[in-house]
């Protein structure tokens, strides 16, 4: 069972991966946390790497986790609420391989409430953001590596591009809609709340904690 750990990796799908190689940098982390449809990116280990410990989706879409074999997999409850059928299929899949399924609902729907009292334009935040707030929660890494999260890292940068086309998004361009302007201010809130380092692993952005940062007035579990 993974527990505490000293650095997590969440691995997104911006297109940056693909020139930066981090490959071996992503490997490294003590536990790596990778989004729904992945599985053919694995096929690019330069670029991806291989290791898989944690599998994370939106509750949506839970079905399609084990396509890649992990020790947990993670169901993002975005909507605020979750059909509990789709998480007994799940189990049902891959407890008898040893994985582990975790929802944790109350503290995905605080962090979602702090995200529209930033200013957040959007209903939720993205699965990415999800993914890292939950790591936090559960591993209480000293560093929390973000990688492909471009969008996060730099809300600047113009369209949205995607490296896992599906028929849904348009090959990869369709705008998600997400506020990754707001996802970004959230970055040094969570730093300081969990007292932790939060990096690019490409390098260029970091955030940790600071005495001048603001923190939110509770905190929530993840059960």
């Amino acid at each position: 069972m993974l527990t505490e750990q000293g650095s997590v990796v969440i691995v997104g799908h911006g297109p940056s991966l693909k020139k930066d190689r981090l490959g071996e940098k992503i490997d490294a982390c003590d536990v790596v946390v990778r989004l729904k449809n992945c599985s053919m990116l694995l096929q690019e280990k330069r670029s991806y790497g291989r290791r898989t410990d944690v599998m994370c989706s939106s509750t949506e879409v839970l079905a399609y986790l084990p396509k890649v074999k992990a020790k947990e997999y993670w169901g993002y409850p975005k909507k605020g609420y979750y059909n509990q059928a789709s998480v007994w299929q799940l189990e049902r899949k891959v407890v008898p391989e040893g994985g582990k399924v975790f929802i944790p609902l109350e503290l995905c729907n605080f962090w979602n409430c702090f995200f529209l009292e930033l200013g957040g334009r959007h209903s939720n935040v993205s699965t990415g953001m999800a993914a890292a707030i939950i790591a936090l929660e559960r591993f209480k890494p000293k560093t929390l590596y973000l990688a492909g999260f471009d969008n996060v890292m730099d809300p600047s940068i113009k369209g949205y591009k995607c490296t896992v086309p599906t028929l849904f998004n348009s090959n990869g361009t369709k705008d998600t809609g997400h506020d990754w302007a707001t996802e970004n201010k959230m970055l040094p809130f969570l730093a300081e709340h969990f007292q932790t380092k939060i990096k690019n692993l490409a390098g260029g952005y970091v955030f940790q904690p600071a005495e001048t940062a603001l923190r939110p007035a509770v905190s929530a579990n993840t059960h």
